[in-house]
């Protein structure tokens, strides 16, 4: 076995290695560590610390500085961005790429306040500002310097009450469905769907060329944290539950829970086919540790050695007994 692939089988088996100076140390589940598995370790010891002296030097090396560049040139589009270009090329009118979601609001809502965050969070990140021409048979990013997105209201209030509710997502599934214009755009979509004069849902929709799930959770954090700080004038901010009291007296709840809103979207999307659904998609696109910490966080919290020396965090998602070995 060659001490690449003995490192990735470790990884599969949710092993941890760290050094001590010139000793080798270990935290496994309790039996991940076989007789044979034990003696590779052995046997590829000296590689694995300095795979893992090498790696702790470049972690301790200062990072280069960070320096703007200039958005009067061409920028390249990421490898990913580029496959979504050339799939949208070839699907123009396909919705298989929308990321959608819904949040349940409760409380009365500043529609100007709302709108205005949305579009200060537009300002703010300029990849929901760009769009992507082809030139010669070439993405080519295009950012607005400024880019004003709308808030069309829908107002069911007026319907009975299981109108409404139908009617709420029958809207929804209409906006995932519908495709973008990556060339013209905008690539995100934003409405408001009133169904009592305190009650509501908010549809986002945006294409997974300039986001996934992650980023989908960062935007409601931030939409929150602009709806709060809204002109006193107008101000009814959004909070979430367990968060503090508003100034206001008006507040407004968001019923879901977590940060993953394709994931409350009613199944709006829900499609079948090797491409699976966005949500999916979305999640598969998160860091590696992202998607770890999620899953460990959903999984059961086993427990551990805690005689361990500076290294890596233990994954609180081993389950058993863990052991801890030097080699």
């Amino acid at each position: 076995m060659k001490t690449e692939e003995l490192i990735s089988q470790l990884d599969r088996l949710d092993v941890r290695l760290w050094s001590e100076g010139d000793r080798l140390r270990y935290s496994a589940p309790t039996g991940a560590i076989g007789p044979a598995l034990r003696a590779e370790l052995v046997r590829h010891k000296q590689e694995i610390l300095a795979l893992l002296h090498e790696a702790r030097k470049t972690a301790d090396s200062p990072a280069p500085p960070l320096v703007a560049v200039s958005r009067d040139q061409e920028l390249p589009l990421s490898f990913a961005q580029q496959r979504l270009w050339f799939v949208a090329e070839l699907e123009p009118e396909s919705p298989v790429y929308n990321l959608p979601g819904a949040e349940r609001l409760e409380g009365v809502v500043d529609v100007a306040a709302l709108g205005a965050s949305l579009n200060e969070i537009v300002r703010r990140h300029e990849v929901l500002r760009t769009t992507f021409a082809s030139i010669n048979g070439r993405p080519v990013p295009r950012i607005a310097p400024h880019l004003e997105v709308p808030l069309p209201v829908v107002d069911l209030s007026r319907l009975p009450e299981a109108v409404r509710e139908a009617g709420a997502r029958r809207l929804a599934a209409e906006e995932a469905q519908r495709p973008f214009d990556l060339a013209a755009g905008p690539l995100i979509r934003m409405t408001l769907v009133r169904l009592r004069r305190a009650d509501g849902v908010v549809l986002v929709t945006m294409h997974h060329i300039v986001a996934d799930l992650w980023s989908m959770g960062v935007f409601r954090r931030e939409l929150l944290a602009h709806y709060r700080h809204a002109p006193a004038a107008s101000r009814s901010p959004l909070r979430l539950p367990g968060s503090p009291s508003c100034r206001c007296s008006t507040p407004i709840t968001l019923t879901g829970s977590g940060d993953g809103w394709p994931a409350r979207c009613w199944n709006a999307s829900s499609r079948t086919g090797a491409t699976g659904s966005p949500a999916r998609r979305g999640a598969s696109s998160c860091p590696p540790t992202v998607r770890a910490r999620r899953a460990r966080a959903s999984g059961a919290r086993g427990s551990r050695s805690r005689s361990r020396p500076n290294g890596p965090p233990p994954s609180p998602s081993w389950a058993g007994e863990a052991t801890r070995r030097s080699s």
